[in-house]
């Protein structure tokens, strides 16, 4: 690499980390300047779809799996923790584990055979069949989780002030859950998902073990959909199959995914927020909304190909490294 890539990839660095600093500063203020409760709760909910999301972009962003069953996993932490709360009366904070590990269990018991797939239909069909196996097991057995009746008076995390004590520890997962991402992406691990992406011959042929690196990401990521999932439901505090295990969830995640910019940090988080603010900001609007929500997406599809974050990030950083270039020929 030579003096110029170094100096380039330094002013990256130091972009990606002000930016971060700045992002958690300001959402850590935010709930001293917002007045109304209500936008602390969409803001919860901003993060934990951000969450959600950027484990997703992890398995299809960067090693190219398209899994279509993620909601389940979600599902399955926010249920777990939830029954155990329940009829054993343990502490939620000790079944948010139980129920990110039953999650992760349950990405393991799917991702041996269905991941050692190398055609994308057949992985996503078999994720999808999955999802839809797990909805119908919560729906159909009432006696234990009442159904699409609903389960109701789950434990709460936290007594007094709930929403700004959840707002703050929703951050400090988000925080977690995204340093966890930066740290793999820049791993040895995260080289190999690209490279799995691009040309999973190629990967083969270099040494790559594709199906246990596949099975490792997707355990991952079902470990923090689970634990997400598990705070979902002691934060709501009711919990029913369609509102966590339908499939509507999961055309959610990909869409994020896509506004934001699929195979970025940023771009899950950036997407997450956009849509889930954008909705609730046209409520009022009520099937006109999804009209709206539907545009959106085609218009990034066409006109951003990578997205919002992606786009954003090409053109600043080629204008950044066309200046830097610039100075340093000026220098010469």
């Amino acid at each position: 690499m030579d003096r110029l890539s170094r100096i380039i990839l330094y002013h990256r660095k130091q972009i990606a980390l002000a930016s971060s600093i700045l992002s958690v500063a300001i959402l850590a203020a935010l709930p001293f300047m917002v007045t109304k409760i209500y936008y602390i709760h969409v803001l919860i909910l901003c993060m934990i779809y951000s969450c959600i999301t950027s484990a997703w972009n992890l398995i299809a962003g960067y090693a190219g799996v398209f899994s279509f069953g993620f909601q389940a996993l979600f599902g399955t932490g926010a249920y777990v923790s939830a029954l155990l709360s329940i009829h054993l009366g343990w502490s939620p904070w000790i079944t948010m584990w139980i129920g990110a590990l039953a999650s992760m269990c349950i990405g393991a018991l799917v991702a041996v055979p269905s991941l050692k797939l190398k055609q994308l239909p057949y992985i996503c069909i078999a994720t999808l069949c999955m999802g839809e196996i797990i909805r119908l097991i919560a729906s159909n057995f009432p006696q234990i989780t009442r159904g699409e009746s609903g389960l109701s008076q789950i434990p709460k995390l936290f007594d007094g002030n709930i929403k700004v004590k959840s707002y703050y520890l929703m951050l400090l997962i988000l925080i977690l859950t995204m340093a966890l991402v930066i740290k793999i992406v820049g791993s040895p691990m995260g080289i190999s998902l690209k490279a799995m992406r691009d040309s999973q011959e190629a990967s083969e042929s270099l040494g790559i073990d594709i199906s246990g690196t596949k099975i490792r990401i997707y355990m991952i990521g079902a470990f923090i959909a689970g634990f997400v999932g598990a705070f979902y439901a002691h934060y709501m505090n009711i919990l029913t199959p369609t509102s966590v295990l339908g499939t509507a969830l999961m055309t959610q995640y990909v869409a994020m995914s896509l506004i934001g910019g699929m195979g970025t940090i940023v771009g899950p988080v950036l997407g997450s927020f956009t849509i889930t603010a954008s909705l609730e900001l046209l409520r009022k609007l009520e099937d006109q909304r999804l009209i709206i929500y539907a545009l959106l997406i085609i218009v990034t599809i066409i006109f951003l190909r990578n997205g919002i974050w992606g786009t954003l990030k090409d053109v600043v950083i080629s204008s950044a490294e066309k200046n830097i270039r610039n100075k340093k020929q000026g220098s010469l």
